[in-house]
């Protein structure tokens, strides 16, 4: 009797440990992440996230679109405004996990965006010097791309959140103070969006 108790108990194990290996593993393919360290349930997207009209020249807006490709992201976008002397780009991510996204920021920001023969420049103090209040990780660069376009760059984590805004900058069409106020907005936008 004992043994046939025993075998039992092993089936019984053995049928719990591959029931928890197949929940890890479907966890870590669905959602990129195991149990432990998945980010919390959003009650939002990466596309809730566009800029809206009044932040760019020409009272443009930056609708995001879906993007597809990169590894341990879950979500994925990106989305663009052209103006008559300038352009800007954004992109958003949402990886499985905070540390992915960290790493992530890491390998982006400590890249040189701009063209590897221009400096980055300084000139422009009052960017490179704005505090973001909410962000975990940020960086912001200022420089020449390979058209000696004049440009910023915010790069910034938000949890489990990568946030890349780049643009032309001027002193007609889109200014250092636009930028600040653009890059604020989203700012507010990610702890308004993580707060809920």
């Amino acid at each position: 009797m004992k043994t046939k108790n025993n075998l039992v108990i092993s089936l019984l194990l053995i049928f719990l440990l591959i029931t928890v290996t197949c929940v890890f593993v479907s966890t870590w393919f669905t959602k990129g992440c195991l149990i432990l360290d998945c980010p919390p349930k959003r009650n939002f997207t990466v596309f809730d996230m566009s800029i809206p009209k009044g932040y760019l020249p020409n009272n443009l807006d930056v609708k995001l679109r879906p993007d597809k490709g990169m590894l341990n992201v879950i979500e994925e976008s990106h989305g663009g405004a052209e103006w008559q002397n300038g352009y800007a780009v954004y992109i958003v991510l949402k990886f499985g996990t905070e540390n992915q996204a960290k790493e992530w920021f890491i390998f982006k920001s400590q890249q040189n965006f701009f063209y590897p023969n221009l400096p980055i420049t300084t000139e422009k103090e009052d960017i490179l010097r704005h505090l973001m209040l909410n962000a975990d990780q940020y960086e912001i660069q200022c420089g020449y791309d390979i058209s000696q376009d004049s440009r910023c760059v915010f790069y910034a984590r938000y949890q489990e959140f990568y946030i890349f805004f780049n643009s032309s900058i001027d002193e007609l069409e889109f200014t250092e103070t636009n930028f600040i106020d653009l890059i604020s907005y989203i700012d507010l936008q990610m702890n308004k969006l993580l707060s809920e």
